[in-house]
């Protein structure tokens, strides 16, 4: 399975057919942005019609409270383990 950051995030790049749940989604844009980017941006404004982008920007804050950017590869493939084994594995 995968050893590092960069193998876990181009599987979940390359392999969107996966029907990951929107709350894996979320967890897994939060935890590349923490390992790619770090703490998140102060709060900014979204639109009417941006929720999505909102949900994405919140998940970001909230994992970033909760977790260390220090950690987040390590976290990163853990789950990225987690979701190969839940949704690739178990359908081959």
């Amino acid at each position: 399975m995968f050893q590092n950051f960069i193998e876990a995030s181009e599987f979940i790049s390359v392999n969107k057919e996966m029907s990951i749940k929107d709350d894996e989604k979320l967890m897994l844009y939060a935890l590349y942005k923490m390992a790619t980017i770090g703490k998140p941006p102060p709060r900014k404004e979204f639109g009417l019609f941006e929720t999505k982008e909102k949900m994405k920007y919140d998940a970001w804050v909230e994992f970033s409270t909760s977790y260390k950017c220090e950690h987040a590869k390590e976290l990163y493939i853990t789950f990225a383990n987690k979701l190969y084994e839940k949704y690739v594995s178990h359908n081959n």
